[in-house]
């Protein structure tokens, strides 16, 4: 039998189609400056409230794990907060293109983009870390986030039912 999407549900092959798009959408839209400034301003009220949350601001510092190509998220939260932001990805396409992103469109911002496990990165030195949505799919915690005394920051990960 076979199995087919509906607007209730859908089958494992859609949800792993629809997981790889999100994954390698942000590689094309790297290419087009125009669409990459209309879908970074999407992202800034729900930024706003996460940074808003975590506490930060200029004296702060925050790990952004899973920042794809082209980084919103990175240059939303320096230029609203004007926290310094390391942006790791574990793709290095990915990563590469997120540090040409930035050298073109935020050279200005303190922002250090780099090729990088989520789970294996250490979160000891910063105030916040937050996790793409897509980052969600980690298979485990990132490295000292489980113990206290290491992670005394504000974490945040959001979450869609997309990747459940």
């Amino acid at each position: 039998m076979r199995s087919c999407w509906c607007a209730t549900g859908g089958s494992a092959l859609f949800r792993r189609l629809q997981l790889a798009y999100y994954r390698h959408r942000e590689k094309l839209w790297a290419l087009d400056g125009t669409l990459s400034q209309s879908i970074e301003g999407y992202y800034h009220d729900l930024l706003r409230r996460e940074g808003e949350a975590a506490g930060l601001g200029p004296t702060k510092s925050a790990l952004f794990i899973g920042a794809g190509a082209t980084p919103y998220t990175p240059v939303a939260l320096a230029r609203e907060f004007g926290c310094c932001v390391t942006a790791i990805d574990r793709d290095r396409l990915a990563a590469l293109m997120a540090k040409r992103y930035l050298a073109s469109k935020a050279p200005e911002l303190p922002i250090l983009a780099c090729y990088g496990s989520g789970e294996e990165f250490d979160v000891s030195g910063f105030d916040a870390v937050m996790l793409a949505l897509h980052a969600g799919r980690l298979t485990a915690p990132p490295a000292a986030m489980t113990s206290q005394e290491a992670m005394n920051g504000f974490a945040i990960r959001r979450q869609s039912d997309i990747h459940a």
